[in-house]
């Protein structure tokens, strides 16, 4: 699935890009369509089943329940202007599972680069989590997100990660337009201007983010490190009405792999030809992920952690 909504191409965000007389333009689109129409399809299948699987009880048991709900309201109510179609719900949850697929997965491979280059910060993080469940007694297997706040290096190591992947560089395919002309630094900008946020340049400007090139969880801490505190300067969910609306599923989605991730393994290059360097990248649509690499986990409770069996080979 992840394949399916990796595309580099600007036809997905200008369409019209597809008539420019250049083969590779043209070639992206063919792809970017046959994709597309592929998680489409998956898409109407899903609310197909729903619709013949709807019980008349009270309780909607996802999205699409509820939504399928609403439009049989607005049906019986006669509403013409009613925007709960079948169409606007495929469209919608399309959305939901491309945008909710390639974003936190692309973060993940970077997040576990940017691990294996600055070990020191990956046994800080780990030592946190340790002292934490050896403090507060935690017997459960897997972190929850109700251990956050008592993981504040974590939390900052995170927002560090996000803000050097920098993997919506223009914010996406998320666009703005002014309503009234305007002027900025001495350009005009006449009205109804396609605008996008530049993320990348916003996160490595040294003016908010000293020494940016450099990986420094501890740029978003409090003075007494005992803290998180949010840079108003960090924006990978874009800004204003029209941020993110994933932001918190996608926080959580976050906090969870890499805190669990990072308490049950250590990570390791298993040898030479995979190359692992964060200054490596190539675009997928306005998306920057790192080149495919190849790691190996390693069980931290293992105490012959040089033995090749016990080693976890994976691709990112």
């Amino acid at each position: 699935c992840f394949s399916l909504g990796s595309h580099d191409s600007w036809i997905t965000i200008f369409p019209l890009l597809r008539f420019v007389p250049v083969q590779s333009m043209r070639g992206n689109y063919k792809q970017f369509s046959k994709n597309f129409k592929k998680i489409f399809n998956f898409a109407k299948k899903l609310v197909e089943n729903h619709k013949q699987n709807l019980d008349g009880g009270e309780e909607s048991r996802d999205y699409i329940d509820e939504f399928l709900r609403q439009a049989s309201i607005d049906k019986k109510a006669n509403k013409l202007d009613s925007t709960f179609d079948m169409d606007q719900l495929v469209t919608s949850i399309t959305n939901l599972f491309i945008g909710g697929t390639e974003t936190t997965s692309t973060t993940l491979r970077w997040a576990f680069i940017f691990m294996i280059e600055n070990p020191d910060i990956l046994k800080k993080c780990q030592s946190e989590i340790d002292e934490y469940i050896e403090s507060a007694n935690i017997s459960t297997e897997m972190i929850q997100m109700t251990d956050k706040p008592f993981l504040p290096y974590l939390q900052a190591t995170i927002l560090e990660i996000q803000r050097c992947a920098n993997i919506a560089t223009l914010g996406g395919s998320t666009m703005h337009r002014n309503l009234q002309a305007t002027t900025l630094a001495g350009y005009n900008i006449p009205k109804d201007t396609y605008i996008a946020a530049n993320f990348y340049s916003v996160h490595v400007d040294g003016r908010s983010f000293p020494d940016p090139d450099k990986f420094d969880p501890t740029r978003f801490l409090s003075e007494d490190f005992k803290s998180v505190q949010r840079h108003p300067a960090y924006i990978p969910f874009s800004i204003g009405k029209k941020s993110c609306p994933g932001e918190a599923l996608a926080n959580m989605e976050l906090f969870l792999f890499i805190s669990n991730f990072i308490r049950k393994y250590n990570f390791y290059v298993p040898n030479q030809k995979s190359q692992i360097n964060s200054k490596s990248f190539y675009t997928t649509s306005l998306t920057r992920a790192p080149y495919d690499y190849q790691i190996s986990f390693i069980n931290r409770n293992d105490n012959n952690n040089n033995n090749n069996n016990n080693k976890i080979p994976v691709a990112a």
